[in-house]
């Protein structure tokens, strides 16, 4: 599933489990819907972070149409599905809050159709380096200038190979790449419809940080 900020929140299950997560869901911890832009700490003022809730679990179901191979997985390439809270906890959940809204589209007799422009910029950094850095004092990798150029830098083509074929192995279509302003990578992608447009855009990001 995606937290609000649009983290990937993950939860390995096996294979045995895979028609009762569609079915009749798993159990998560609400409160990872309450979670900071650090994914670290909880926003203290959001309802799911209340003590006083002891923290319960809601029910994520899996949507089957989300199926795809993940290849990133430790343990070789492995089976992700893209879930959403279905009780209570819905009214916090972004996918779910999706899905509805597109629900209501489809009652109209309308499809949703659309895609989206991802721009990163890579950091020369590691996580250690970046410890207590302010934000001007962050090194940037300089292998995406000048903007609309060839990118010529072995380490930054190797870097777009794996997210290129990471990205088509994943389902997730890409339009084109193209260097830009400010060191910047901007990737679009191709368009689909419906919540996938959404679940295209966080895979890619969350993957684009992975590698």
């Amino acid at each position: 599933m995606f937290d609000g900020h649009g983290h990937l929140i993950a939860k390995r299950y096996h294979v045995a489990n895979l028609e009762k997560s569609m079915t009749d869901g798993a159990h998560l911890v609400a409160a990872i819907l309450a979670a900071a832009p650090s994914g670290t700490d909880m926003v203290g003022t959001h309802p799911l972070a209340d003590p006083t809730r002891q923290f319960g679990d809601g029910v994520l179901r899996m949507d089957p149409a989300s199926c795809r191979d993940f290849p990133l997985d430790p343990g070789g390439p492995g089976l992700l599905l893209i879930g959403e809270f279905v009780d209570a906890t819905r009214a916090y959940c972004s996918r779910g809050q999706l899905t509805g809204e597109l629900a209501r589209w489809d009652e109209l007799g309308l499809e949703v159709v659309g895609a989206l422009e991802m721009e990163s910029v890579a950091l020369d950094e590691t996580t250690e380096s970046l410890a207590g850095k302010a934000a001007d004092a962050v090194a940037l990798r300089r292998g995406y200038a000048p903007p609309y150029q060839f990118v010529g830098d072995p380490r930054e083509l190797s870097y777009l190979d794996d997210l290129n074929r990471a990205c088509e192995a994943m389902d997730v279509p890409l339009e084109c790449q193209h260097t830009e302003f400010m060191y910047l990578l901007e990737t679009s992608l191709r368009p689909t419809t419906g919540v996938r447009i959404a679940d295209n855009a966080a895979l890619y990001k969350n993957v684009a940080k992975l590698l």
